[in-house]
Order: C-alpha cells, then structure tokens, then sequence
C-alpha cells in the first residue's frame, strides 16, 4: 500500500468546457478571480450553481479517464508503481478546486482496476492557497501546505517509496517547492502533462544539506519562526546567525521572518538526530556497507536512551551498558552478521550523545579484547575536538 499525495488544480473544467458549454455561466460565478471572494467559505452560497455543474461534469468524466491532468496521472502512477493506492487530493483554497476535487473521488472510487485497489481516502482545502495575494500565499498558503504533506509523510520510508507526491494539477508556482520537498525527503515526484500521455518521474538529485546548521540555530530559528522586527543585518550581528542561512530568511515590511523553505528544511531537520563524535573520525574513511551498519547501530542506542524505562544513572541493561570504559559507556549492537560495540557518553539533562570510538566484532569476540582496545584509544580521542553529525530518527 503506497500513499498518493495529488495536488489538483481546474483542469477538469476546462477540458469540459473545450467540449460543452452548458456549465460555462455557472463556472464563471464560482472560479476564484482577482476581485472576489471564491474560497471554500463561500461554497453555501454558491452551492445550487455547484451542483449544476458537478452533475454533468461527473458524468462525462465516468467515461474518459483523459477528462483531467489529476485522473490521468493517478491511474497511471498506479500503472507504475502497480501497488494499491490511498489518495490524497490536495485542493486550493477555491470553490473550483475543492468542486474537482470531489469530481475525481467519485471517478477514481469507481474505477475498477485488474490488479490493485485504488482509493481516494481524504480531500482537504489548503487555506491561503490561492495566487492572487502573494502576502496571503506565502504567509498562509504554502506554510499549510507544507505543514499537510509533512503530515502525510509522517511514515515515509525512503528504502519503500511508500509516499508519493504527483505535482501534475494545482497551481505551477509552487512546483519548485514540491520539488525541493520531495528532494529533501528522497519521496518519489510525479508529473503529467495535460496534452500527452508520458508520466514522468522526477529523479533524486545527490542534495548535500547541512543540517547540522538547523541545530547550530535552533533558537534564532524558534524566534524567527514567529517573527522577529529587526532587518537581516542587525539580527545576524546580534543573534550570531551565519550568513549561510539567509537562504531560509523572508525579509518583511515589519521585518524578518522563517521562509516558507526554512520552514520546509526545518521540518526535515525535526526527522534527525545529532550526536557529537571525533573530529577526523575513522567514521569519515568507513566503506558504505559499513558505514550503513554503523548509522543502524547508532540510531538503535538514540531510540534505546530516548526511551529509558528508569533514569539513566539507575538503569542496569547489559546491552546499552555492556560495559564501563573510566566515564563513558559500551553499546553492544547485536545483529546477524553485524556485531559492533560502540563507546559513548550520555548526558540526560540535555540529552547529548558523544560516540568517542566504536569497533566491528566478529561472533562472540572477547569482551576484555575490544574493551582494553578502546580504553588504550581513549585518552587521545576525549581530549580532542568534537563535532556534530546528523543521523535519520
């Protein structure tokens, strides 16, 4: 089972329209324009001519999958990725979104498929997405809609793809954030063109974030998340924050604020972790299966000490405290054909994590072996320099 994320847009409408022109007096009162208020707050009001255009739009769509960019590309990402499908149709905040929207539940639900179920599972209006107030659309529309997809991506799992985003409807403005959304969480990105028949699947690009910034400045990014009245200059000299991200900064009338793609990487950034290790570490040199072995290890004892069931300085478990080393602690990582031991030091009040050493063990390796090993080493490596690395929760 994947989820599908689809923004949808009015492309129903007007490939309706190109074809019958029944509906177009009452597609002109309800589509959002510049000088009216056509959000879904006014859909009472409108609801007699809403109807009068879902009737027939409804049933002409029944039977031509082509009747929309949005129909179109679901069936045919599920034709991709043959596996069910729950949808999730993300509208604007419009009558006409939200309208399409319910069009395509009702086609897609009662679209058969030979193999796998397909199933439209959830609507939901994104307030303050529209395009014609660019103020509201930044500072409400895409913050909401960011917010949602993180929502949907609660459980995504790169290694499944089981959380897809298809950028084919809505409005093109925001593809370039999709894009970078998408990029920053490995999600799989589809596209269709209105006009053709070809899905395309947007690959993954070799993003290198540095997301240690996030936690380097993680408290002028909770002051900036609500606003901050000083211009980027004086807050940067005051607060210490990097030029380097400027990037994430809107500069407003009043003064400065999180950007809707700060916001974005901070969220990402919420799905990792950090730790403090040596700088010049031989984790650096590591092969990649090894370093792969090594990142499971090392998120086992975050999950292990951020889930004590007693206070760490009571807790007597023999795997996450193997074993002493003067003032820090072995970790015995036990798998299959993965054996490695991890020396470390866990502060609870602020919950850091220092990996001073780790080893690769073979079988049941004498523990005096390893444990006299990492001892001999450790003098040299607590007195050195530390730096922080980022680790997926």
């Amino acid at each position: 089972m994947k989820k599908l994320i689809t923004l949808v847009g009015t492309s129903l409408f007007r490939n309706y329209l190109e074809e019958n022109k029944d509906i177009k007096r009452y597609w002109e009162l309800i589509k959002d324009g510049k000088d009216r208020d056509r959000t879904k707050k006014a859909w009472e009001e409108f609801k007699g001519d809403i109807e009068r255009i879902r009737k027939p739009v409804l049933e002409w769509a029944r039977n031509n999958f082509n009747a929309s960019a949005e129909i179109k590309s679901i069936l045919s990402i599920q034709n991709e990725v043959k596996d069910d499908l729950e949808v999730y149709l993300l509208a604007t905040d419009t009558l006409d979104s939200i309208l399409a929207c319910q069009v395509i539940k009702e086609v897609i639900d009662g679209y058969k498929s030979k193999e796998n179920a397909i199933n439209v599972v959830s609507i939901k209006a994104i307030e303050g997405l529209q395009v014609f107030d660019r103020v509201k659309l930044e500072r409400e529309g895409l913050t909401n809609l960011v917010d949602e997809i993180y929502k949907l991506f609660e459980y995504y799992s790169p290694d499944e793809e089981n959380v897809l985003l298809n950028i084919t409807g809505g409005y093109k403005c925001i593809i370039p954030y999709l894009t970078i959304l998408a990029q920053i969480n490995r999600a799989p990105l589809f596209y269709i063109n209105d006009e053709t028949e070809e899905l395309i699947k947007i690959p993954q690009a070799p993003l290198d974030i540095d997301w240690g910034m996030f936690e380097k400045y993680k408290n002028q990014i909770l002051l900036l998340e609500k606003g901050v009245n000083k211009s980027w200059v004086e807050f940067k000299r005051e607060s210490g924050i990097g030029e380097d991200f400027k990037a994430c900064i809107d500069e407003i009338e009043d003064g400065i604020m999180l950007s809707n793609l700060g916001r974005m990487f901070m969220k990402r950034y919420e799905n990792f972790f950090v730790v403090k290790i040596p700088v010049g570490s031989k984790y650096y040199g590591e092969e990649d299966t090894k370093k792969k072995q090594l990142k499971e290890a090392i998120k086992e004892l975050y999950n292990r000490l951020m889930n004590l069931p007693v206070p760490f300085e009571q807790l007597t478990c023999k795997i996450t405290k193997h074993a002493p080393i003067k003032d820090s602690w072995i970790y015995k990582y036990s798998k299959k054909d993965n054996q490695i031991r991890i020396q470390y030091k866990y502060n609870p009040e602020n919950k850091e994590i220092i990996i001073f050493n780790y080893l690769f063990v073979k079988g049941d390796a004498a523990h005096d072996t390893y444990s006299k090993e990492m001892t001999k080493q450790y003098e040299d490596i607590r007195n050195g320099s530390f730096t922080s690395v980022t680790f997926e929760k």
